[in-house]
C-alpha cells in the first residue's frame, strides 16, 4: 500500500505542479500587456510635450505677426497725428496710439509668458526623454524574459503532463476514480495525512476510531467519512517522500 500511496502523492504533486504552472502562464499576457503600457505611457507623455512646444511656437508666431501689424499701426497713427491740425482729431490720434501701445504691451507679456511656458516644456521633454531612455532597455528586458519565461513553463507544462500520464497508468482504475472525483470536487489536497489525534489535516474534523485503526494498519486505501479525503498515516510520510525523491532524481 505504501506504494499505491506514494504514487497518489506523486500524482497529487504533479497535478498541484501543473495547476501553479499554468496559473503563471495564464498571469503572463497581463504582466507582458503591463509593461507595453508603462512603455507607451511614456511614448505618450513624450509627445504629448512635444505637441504642447509645437502649439506653443505657432501660438508665439502668431503673437509675433500681430505685434508687427500693431506697430504697423502706431507708426501710421503718429504720422498721421503729426498731419493733423485739429484738435478733436489729435485727441483721437492719441487715444488710439495709447490704445495700440497698451495692446503692444499686453502681447509682450503674452509673449513672455509663452517663451516661459515653452521653456518649461522644453525642460519636461528633455527629462521625459531620459527616463523613456532609462527605462526603455529595462522594459524590453522584462519583456524577454517574460516571453523566455512562457517558452520555459510551456516545457514544464509538457513534462508533467507526460509524467502525469506515466503515474496514471500505475494506479487502479477504482481509487483513480475516488482521488479524481475528490479534486474535480474542489479538494486539490485530496490525499492527505492523519494526525495522531486522528483528525484529517484536510477538513480538520476528527475521524472515527475504526477509520485511525484502517489508516494505521495501511493495508488498504482509507478516506475520511467527514470530507471524502484520502488519509495516510503521517509515519510513512518520510518514507513516502524518500521514495518519491528517488523517483524524481531517476527522472533527471
Amino acid at each position: 500500500m505504501h506504494t499505491v500511496l506514494s504514487d497518489l502523492i506523486e500524482l497529487q504533486q504533479l497535478d498541484n505542479a501543473l495547476r501553479d504552472y499554468q496559473r503563471r502562464i495564464d498571469r503572463l499576457p497581463q504582466e507582458l500587456a503591463t509593461l507595453q503600457k508603462q512603455q507607451d505611457e511614456k511614448k505618450a507623455e513624450i509627445k504629448m510635450l512635444e505637441e504642447k512646444i509645437r502649439n506653443g511656437e505657432l501660438q508665439r508666431r502668431q503673437l509675433e505677426l500681430e505685434e508687427k501689424r500693431y506697430r504697423e499701426s502706431l507708426s501710421k497713427l503718429r504720422s498721421q497725428q503729426l498731419l493733423t491740425r485739429r484738435n478733436e482729431e489729435y485727441l483721437a490720434l492719441e487715444n488710439a496710439l495709447a490704445a495700440t501701445e497698451r495692446a503692444i504691451s499686453e502681447n509682450e507679456d503674452q509673449q513672455l509668458i509663452l517663451l516661459d511656458q515653452i521653456e518649461h516644456y522644453h525642460k519636461q521633454l528633455q527629462l521625459a526623454q531620459e527616463r523613456f531612455s532609462k527605462t526603455k532597455e529595462k522594459i524590453q528586458q522584462q519583456i524577454q524574459d517574460l516571453q523566455a519565461q512562457a517558452k520555459e513553463l510551456a516545457m514544464q507544462v509538457e513534462k508533467t503532463r507526460n509524467t502525469i500520464s506515466q503515474v496514471l497508468a500505475k494506479i487502479d482504475s477504482e481509487i483513480l476514480t475516488i482521488y479524481q472525483r475528490l479534486v474535480s470536487g474542489g479538494k486539490i489536497n485530496a490525499v492527505v495525512p492523519l494526525s495522531s489525534e486522528g483528525v484529517c489535516s484536510g477538513c480538520h474534523m476528527k475521524v472515527v476510531h475504526q477509520t485511525m485503526l484502517d489508516v494505521r494498519s495501511n493495508d488498504k486505501i482509507t478516506t475520511c467519512e467527514n470530507c471524502g479525503r484520502i488519509l495516510y498515516d503521517p509515519e510513512f510520510e518520510a518514507e513516502i517522500n524518500s521514495l518519491y525523491a528517488r523517483r524524481s532524481r531517476s527522472d533527471l
